[in-house]
């Protein structure tokens, strides 16, 4: 039986369904049905293709999330409780809004900190690789830069009236900028990227936690840091003068992109009011209020064992302005094929990409994905092996607990895929390839 307001929903829209009674996954001979199951997840990436000292996008977002969601999973099991669905209405309510806002108090500055560590990526991809923190004093804060500095001096600034801290670079590390002529040639092109990349870090992040939720593995609880990040650009606070936003604006401008302020905070993000992602959790939260059900179902139309998800939509800036992003995800049992389109409001360069992803065994995951700007030419293709070896030994869910792999990836000109996540810009090198390595701890609710 369908829970209320999923239904409701459904009804709404005619044919929108999830679905249910979901099979083991075995061989690519005898594919199982789409399942719904909640997990927390722990991965981690590691980029050994990357230039010396640069932050990897991806490394940065599981580090994010790998925190958020091991919050979520102890939230879950110690206050949530094991038996939800015998707690009365009101008891749910209680248990899920007394820990959903100390975990958001907690993740605005875990979120806070992976922002300035997209800045301190785009200071890499510039060359500057002597990450410090500035302070709105004047001063820098001089240390290293880890993690745990970043989240405990972002997190202390809220109770300092005035004070602010922001990612930043040695002194020598701007001469060194500043004198280095073949820098200097896109000068104007790299201050926008450095301005722009720490919301791009959020929106990664948000399109990270879409993704789990469109394979059926999110929890109510990961609507936090979707949110958080997602609403990342409206969010962010503009003075008009020295904000990432107005300074984005000014810099893209000099190289010879026009954009606004209204532009990136308003029309690129409208379109995420209406995503799948954001539509789902909010039903995932009622659905568990009225029935103790804790799994997040992706909106889709059923066709058989065909799924046709509605889309999500993400926007990032980029260095041909701010875009709109849709993905659209149709799965047959256990695999997927991944539609994407993203368009620049500001010069209408647009992207294509298509993924295929699905599990030849219960033990071994591939993935395959090639994108395409038709404006510069660009392409971007990766392709990505995870292998869960206890699962060769039964089919146990348990045994399904750990898996590691591989991703590599290739990229010619210029694509917006290269700009969000790669480790050069296609000025600086016409081509770039590399290799990640992960591994993933995925554990039940």
């Amino acid at each position: 039986m369908k829970r209320p307001l999923s239904a409701l929903f459904s009804i709404c829209i005619s044919s929108f369904a999830f679905a249910e009674d979901p099979d083991s996954r075995l061989s690519i001979f005898d594919p199982a049905s789409f399942e719904i199951r909640p997990e927390g997840h722990a991965r981690i990436y590691y980029d050994s293709s990357a230039n010396d000292g640069i932050y990897d996008r991806a490394f940065v977002s599981s580090v994010t999330l790998t925190g958020a969601e091991a919050m979520h999973f102890a939230a879950g099991k110690f206050i949530w409780g094991s038996e939800p669905k015998k707690q009365t209405p009101l008891e749910r309510i209680l248990r899920s809004l007394g820990s959903a806002l100390p975990l958001v108090l907690i993740e605005i500055p875990m979120i806070g900190a992976a922002h300035e560590y997209g800045h301190f990526r785009g200071y890499n991809l510039a060359g500057m690789k002597d990450p410090v923190f500035g302070s709105s004093d004047g001063s820098d804060i001089d240390y290293i830069v880890d993690p745990g500095s970043a989240f405990r001096q972002i997190a202390l600034q809220s109770f300092i009236p005035g004070e602010f801290l922001f990612a930043s670079q040695s002194s020598k590390e701007f001469e060194k900028f500043k004198k280095d002529p073949d820098r200097q040639r896109y000068e104007a092109f790299y201050q926008a990227f450095i301005d722009g990349d720490g919301l791009n870090q959020e929106q990664h992040i948000a399109e990270m936690v879409g993704l789990k939720m469109l394979r059926g593995r999110a929890h109510p609880l990961d609507a936090i840091p979707f949110f958080i990040s997602s609403a990342g650009t409206i969010a962010y606070s503009v003075d008009g003068k020295s904000d990432d936003i107005t300074l984005y604006v000014k810099d893209l401008g000099r190289a010879g992109i026009k954009t606004n302020a209204n532009q990136i905070r308003v029309t690129s993000q409208l379109p995420k009011l209406i995503s799948n992602s954001s539509i789902s959790f909010v039903i995932a939260w009622f659905d568990y209020w009225i029935t103790g059900d804790d799994a997040v179902e992706p909106l889709a139309l059923e066709l058989g064992d065909f799924r046709v998800n509605w889309p999500d939509f993400y926007s990032y800036l980029t260095l041909h302005g701010p875009t709109v992003k849709g993905v659209e995800r149709i799965s047959w049992r256990n695999y997927a094929l991944h539609l994407s389109y993203e368009r620049s409001l500001a010069d209408d360069s647009h992207e294509a990409g298509l993924m295929l992803e699905g599990d030849v065994f219960r033990w071994l995951s591939v993935s395959a994905e090639g994108l395409r700007n038709f404006t510069t030419g660009g392409t971007w293709l990766e392709a990505e092996v995870a292998l869960r070896p206890l699962a060769l030994f039964g089919e146990a869910d348990p045994l399904r607990w750990f898996e590691f792999g591989a991703k590599g990836y290739y990229g010619r000109g210029d694509t917006f895929r290269r700009e969000v996540t790669g480790p050069t810009l296609h000025f600086e090198e016409e081509t770039t390839s590399g290799v990640k390595f992960f591994a993933v701890l995925n554990i039940k609710f």
